[in-house]
């Protein structure tokens, strides 16, 4: 409910979209990504873990740290 009560959304506001992937590893059926991301007015670093499932990759686990207000 939170976030879809954030209205009008950054892409309306034209805030423009921050998205860097700082690393990737695969190994076999599995990746790690850590993914910097700027979301609410706050700059996340984001550690993802994937798992391949019939050719497909999917999240299977995220875990988030708040670095601090996003650059304007």
């Amino acid at each position: 409910g939170f976030v879809a009560g954030q209205q009008p959304s950054p892409k309306d506001q034209g805030v423009p979209a921050r998205l860097d992937v700082e690393s990737l590893d695969i190994a076999g059926h599995t990746a790690v990504a850590r993914v910097r991301d700027d979301y609410l007015g706050m700059t996340f670093l984001d550690t993802l873990s994937f798992v391949s499932v019939d050719g497909n990759w999917q999240i299977y686990n995220k875990l988030f740290h708040v670095e601090g207000p996003a650059a304007s």
